[in-house]
């Protein structure tokens, strides 16, 4: 880090300062010490400014010293010329000593400065560590929250053995043990002897590492002694590496369930019981009424025997009389409605009704698999939770609807963050905090029962289907209310009981883990939404700098063939004026003039065909090329394509080797477009190979394609290059050198070409100087099951040695090379 002007002024005033005290001690010395010693006291100038200010201090110290020094001390006096060598002398050995002096001091400032940097990196380091162990005690805190508010249910963890390493609160409510006297210990004490003689720990241990996840329900044990009905569950835990690492145990006491279940079996088992008497006294009932109608009719046929009339009862009884059923029954009425927003709280709660209402038994067993249902969703997906509890409400109470209001962090509205049934479609709205039904539930701090609460909160008219009831129960964190959890019913025939009110507080005890869950991920994401965004940018920063060097290649390369193409068409207007001179200057001279001319007829194909190669590539790259497909015999197309080379084969006194099948090989493409490919890369070949080079032309069938190689022995593609050949504008240095009239896009064009076709091209080289090989692959496809039309001869394929220059056949459509 430089240092400030502040700073520097400082140091050199601090060698001045210095530099002054020492030739003042001097002064004061100078009558005991004379000429001896003259600049004794002026080494601890220099060391005290190289301390202080560093090396430039020091040398100011240094030459200040010694002059001042000079003039004073040494003689002659009031000099600063040298009398003799001794002075010379003297200086050296003042300015050795100051050297070592000055270097001393900024080897110690060095080591300083390294010192600082290192206390500096450390305690660098120790920020960093000391923020990632908060963030983990965070996250341990929110776990241990979360475990310590789930009070109905004993969560501790397993090792791998089954020795306990951690309990909460609930664990030691439920099983007696407190923390510090039950880790450690193996997790078999709270099974019963029968248990852990069949070996059911470590087999349920074996079941949850091979399956995830092992469930029981049996009698487990206390301190005490007592026995409790614990329903568990065992969650097997994995390390990154997928091996097991250790175990979580869920167990919940479920004895109250499991009495209540016994006592509905024995009151079951006494209600059949007196169902049985029962019918038994009704059948003794009837017979008796039986009886006393036959008697009845046994004294009026007497009483008609002995003429005393027909007698319909008995003495001393009286038949009775039915109530008379025309009189009206007793009706009521709805209390008068009063109007919207006016209804004060206590006319829609109806919590006295609610304790007056029938109540059905309680289902343990599926409140109890609900539960159990919601802790193995808060395990797999604790972001989801929420609308998963809202969903088990609806099941659970039978409600039309079901959700959760949760306070917004200013507290002055409820949103309603999960909801089931018929209301889901109005999730995401909300109440007001201070006149809301929610608000009130947490004013009192009490569940309520609410009847059309849209007389009080008109507002909740717009929420519809109408509520008819809705119940709500309010939950806490820490003590702190953050929200209620509601069921609705939307029309009579449904009415909650004191039943609905036990279920719904207890699915409350588990939205406040749900909640605290929920929270600690949302702090989590954020965390992690920082880094991801510090990631992005850092990506964006490298993708912006891969375009620009991209765009930087691609403008070197446009300016490579703009020079080139300018050299290109340069390069024929010379010759074109010779000619035209020699035409002037031939004067009837017919052989000069002819000269002339095919001059100009060379230069003047050559610039065209340097524009029908841009006009290709643009019509390539505007879609505007159409090929004209035919049914045709490659080596027709081969035939032409070496002619078009044979020039330029022959000027460089190349060997060209042609291998290929014997058999015909029939292709659906346009035979000008495709030999146009060959010829180019036949050209390429020729142009970048050392004079006297060797070049091949190969053709192999495979099942459903044909491959087509040109391989030489020219100059060969660098390895950073190769990937570039096709590219449009792209040569390489060498290449750009040797080029004889190349434009570099040759080999675009011929990609672009064999791609219209269906086929692929690619390049291979194993570096410069080595050759190059283009290996051109087209579909053959159902024109390869059908052979040329029968009275033709197929064209002779050969290729002459320049070489040798004797017309010997290199090779033609033979048997193909191994």
């Amino acid at each position: 880090m430089r240092k400030s002007a502040r700073s520097w002024a400082m140091a050199y005033l601090v060698a001045v300062v210095a530099t002054a005290a020492a030739v003042f001690m001097r002064w004061l010395l100078d009558p005991l010490l004379g000429d001896l010693l003259p600049l004794a006291t002026l080494y601890a100038a220099v060391a005290l400014a190289a301390g202080w200010g560093g090396a430039r201090p020091a040398l100011v110290a240094v030459a200040l010293g010694y002059f001042v020094g000079r003039y004073l001390f040494i003689q002659p006096r009031g000099s600063l010329g040298f009398a003799d060598v001794r002075d010379i002398v003297v200086l050296l050995l003042y300015l050795l000593a100051c050297l070592i002096i000055v270097g001393f001091g900024e080897a110690m400032r060095r080591s300083q400065r390294r010192s600082a940097d290192s206390r500096s990196h450390a305690l660098k380091k120790q920020t960093q560590l000391e923020r990632e162990m908060a963030a983990r005690r965070e996250a341990e805190e929110g776990l241990r929250r979360l475990t310590e508010e789930v009070r109905d249910y004993a969560i501790f963890m397993l090792d791998r053995q089954g020795r306990i390493v951690s309990w909460n609160p609930s664990a030691q409510r439920i099983k007696g043990y407190q923390a510090e006297e039950i880790i450690g210990q193996h997790f078999s004490c709270f099974y019963t002897e029968d248990a852990v003689r069949e070996g059911l720990p470590v087999r349920a241990l074996r079941a949850a590492a091979a399956n995830g996840q092992w469930e029981d329900e049996d009698w487990r044990l206390r301190k005490d002694g007592s026995r409790f009905w614990a329903s568990v569950v065992i969650t097997a835990l994995h390390n990154a590496e997928g091996e097991v690492s250790g175990f979580a145990k869920i167990t919940r006491d479920l004895t109250d369930r499991r009495r209540g279940e016994e006592a509905l079996r024995h009151a079951h088992a006494e209600l059949q019981a007196r169902v049985a008497e029962l019918a038994h006294f009704n059948r003794l009932a009837v017979n008796r009424e039986l009886r006393v109608i036959e008697l009845k009719q046994e004294v009026s046929a007497l009483h008609e025997r002995l003429g005393e009339g027909p007698r319909h009862a008995l003495d001393g009884e009286a038949d009775a009389e039915e109530p008379d059923a025309t009189e009206p029954a007793a009706s009521s009425r709805l209390p008068g409605e009063e109007g919207d927003g006016d209804a004060p709280l206590e006319s829609v709660l109806c919590m006295e009704e609610l304790k007056r209402r029938p109540t059905r038994p309680p289902d343990f067993e599926s409140e109890t698999q609900a539960l159990q249902a919601l802790v193995q969703a808060l395990a797999d997906s604790p972001r989801t939770i929420l609308q998963t509890l809202a969903d088990t409400m609806v099941e659970v109470l039978q409600s039309g609807s079901a959700g959760l209001s949760l306070l917004t962090r200013d507290g002055t509205r409820f949103y309603w963050a999960a909801i089931a049934g018929a209301w889901a479609p109005h999730q995401g709205g909300g109440t007001p905090r201070d006149f809301g039904p929610c608000g009130d539930v947490l004013n009192r701090c009490t569940p309520m029962l609410f009847t059309h609460w849209e007389r009080r909160y008109p507002y909740l008219s717009e929420a519809t289907p109408l509520a008819d009831e809705g119940l709500l129960v309010p939950f806490y964190v820490d003590g702190k209310p953050v929200g209620t959890i509601w069921a609705i019913v939307h029309d009579g025939h449904r009415r909650f009981d004191a039943e609905d009110l036990r279920l719904l507080e207890s699915l409350g005890h588990f939205a406040s883990a749900a909640y605290q869950a929920v929270e600690t991920l949302g702090a989590a994401d954020q965390r992690r939404a920082a880094i991801s965004l510090t990631e992005d940018a850092i990506q964006a920063r490298q993708v912006i700098a891969a375009s620009e060097a991209a765009l930087r290649a691609a403008d070197r390369r446009k300016d490579e063939f703009l020079a080139t193409l300018a050299h290109e068409l340069r390069n024929p207007l010379a010759p074109l004026c010779n000619a035209l001179e020699l035409m002037k200057l031939s004067e009837g001279d017919t052989a000069l003039r002819d000269e002339a001319r095919r001059l100009m007829e060379r230069q003047v194909r050559h610039m065209v065909r340097l524009i029908d190669d841009l006009l290709e590539v643009s019509r390539i790259t505007r879609g505007k090329l159409l090929l004209r497909k035919e049914r045709l015999d490659l080596a027709a197309v081969l035939q032409s394509a070496v002619e078009l080379a044979r020039p330029l084969i022959e000027a460089s006194a190349h060997e060209l080797t042609i291998v290929a099948p014997p058999e015909p090989i029939v292709l659906e493409a346009d035979s000008i477009r495709l030999s146009q490919v060959i010829a180019n890369l036949l050209t390429n070949a020729a142009k970048y190979t050392e004079k006297d080079g060797h070049i091949w032309l190969t053709v192999a069938r495979q099942p459903d394609r044909v491959s087509i190689s040109v391989r030489d022995t020219g100059i060969g593609i660098s390895a950073d290059h190769l990937p570039h050949v096709f590219e449009l504008f792209s040569q390489a240095a060498p290449a750009l050198e040797r080029s004889q009239g190349g434009l570099g896009i040759g080999l675009s064009l011929v990609k672009s070409l064999v791609e219209l076709h269906g086929g692929t091209v690619t390049a291979h080289s194993a570096g410069a100087g080595r050759g190059s090989e283009f290996i051109v692959g087209m579909p053959l496809g159902e024109a390869s099951r059908e052979l040329p039309e029968p009275g033709g001869e197929r064209p002779a394929l050969m290729a002459k040695s320049s070489r040798a220059n004797t017309g010997r056949a290199i090779a033609a459509f033979g048997p193909t090379a191994g």
